[in-house]
């Protein structure tokens, strides 16, 4: 279950985009977090005040039923955050907040180290770099590594699986239309580029929006001879 909150009623959604911005952290209790990560996707759906707290909800429990199960159980899922924006990329209404706690549901014994990420590469019609993207998803707790260095070509496919699975669902949150809401790339020209496809590869990636708040604890320098 969660719980929605935020900076009020809300408004109907204008001419531009929308944003879902998945948080969490890396602990044994949402309150007691010791690394933080977060993930974004932009769509291109009108969403209205109702609209933004159902397709939270929804996207919610997107991560549950195709990601959740990939990662270590102390990567919680804490917060949903749908937000309409405008053409410049600012708040046209007051975003919907679901406060949630989910954990992943992997059990493996060998987790990933926490810094660790599975990167997801969203692909179009476009050509070129305007016309893909990138988002990185907490690692799982364990991923069969070959002598090469890179994850076997069976896990690549699996995670696959379960990325399409995951993307389709926040598709489907997003409504019918007119015009059918869709996972988007916003690009330097101004373009709204439509997501048609994800590939995973084999290198394991750095969740790169935590690169600020990684918690660290050194050990007392040692003095050189």
């Amino acid at each position: 279950m969660g719980t929605f909150g935020g900076f009020g009623g809300g408004g109907s959604w204008g001419s531009g985009f929308s944003r879902v911005t998945f948080s969490g952290v890396f602990g044994a209790s949402a309150g007691a977090p010791f690394e933080r990560w977060s993930f974004r996707l932009h769509t291109s759906a009108a969403l209205t005040a109702a609209t933004r707290e159902t397709v939270a909800t929804a996207c919610r429990d997107a991560w549950v039923a195709n990601i959740a199960a990939r990662t270590t159980v102390v990567a919680r899922l804490t917060e949903v955050k749908v937000a309409s924006l405008t053409l410049t990329g600012v708040y046209a209404a007051d975003p919907a907040i679901l406060v949630t706690d989910n954990p992943g549901t992997s059990t493996a014994v060998t987790p990933a180290a926490s810094q660790v990420a599975l990167a997801l590469s969203l692909t179009s019609a476009t050509r070129g770099p305007r016309g893909r993207g990138r988002l990185f998803l907490p690692a799982p707790s364990a991923v069969p590594v070959n002598a090469d260095g890179l994850i076997t070509v069976a896990s690549r496919d699996s995670f696959a699986t379960s990325a399409k699975a995951f993307l389709d669902a926040v598709n489907a949150s997003l409504g019918a239309g007119p015009p059918p809401g869709r996972i988007v790339i916003p690009n330097i020209a101004g373009d709204l580029v439509t997501v048609t496809g994800v590939r995973v590869g084999r290198r394991l990636d750095v969740i790169r929006s935590r690169a600020a708040q990684n918690i660290e604890a050194y050990n007392a320098a040692l003095a050189l001879a």
